[in-house]
């Protein structure tokens, strides 16, 4: 079973924290006309507190960004490291354009699976056109993330 994990960037400390995820609604609504505004809902990351040894444990929640939400491929890079939607990570990969290359690109989710929106776009006709399907690959690194710097992806080219 592959492990279902989320990581956010919390809105205090401004670093990822990892968990389980949950978007919390502070009040029922009205079933007419009725909207929540943005200040009503709260995106949490949810982690087991500490405790003692043999004492329970409480669950902690971190208030995060929204838009910092990502979750966990279920794959790692070539060092081991997990890959989460909205990492950026390099790659060699053959193209019918002349050979192998390095490209980069982000991470994200789309009809059940992950892609990698690769930042090189050399023609219309390009494999990258739907992007590249993110699967265990021993040359995949993960080398940033788009939350902390998303200059590594020049803007317009994804």
């Amino acid at each position: 079973m592959r492990e279902i994990l989320f990581r956010g960037i919390n809105e205090v400390t401004k670093k990822f924290v990892y968990g389980g995820y949950h978007k919390h609604e502070k009040r029922m609504l009205c079933p007419i006309g009725d909207e929540l505004e943005s200040d009503e809902i709260e995106h949490l990351i949810i982690i087991d507190a500490f405790a003692d040894w043999n004492m329970p444990r409480d669950i902690s929640f971190y208030k995060v960004i929204p838009d910092t939400v990502g979750q966990f491929t279920g794959l790692t890079d070539k060092n081991g490291k997990k890959i989460f939607e909205g990492d950026i990570v390099e790659f060699a990969w053959f193209n019918c354009f002349g050979g192998d290359a390095i490209h980069k690109g982000q991470v994200y989710s789309c009809n059940g699976a992950y892609w990698i929106d690769c930042t090189e776009k050399e023609t219309d006709e390009d494999v990258y056109e739907l992007g590249y399907t993110l699967m265990q690959d021993d040359e995949l690194e993960i080398i940033s993330n788009i939350h902390e710097n998303p200059e590594l992806l020049k803007e317009g080219e994804l």
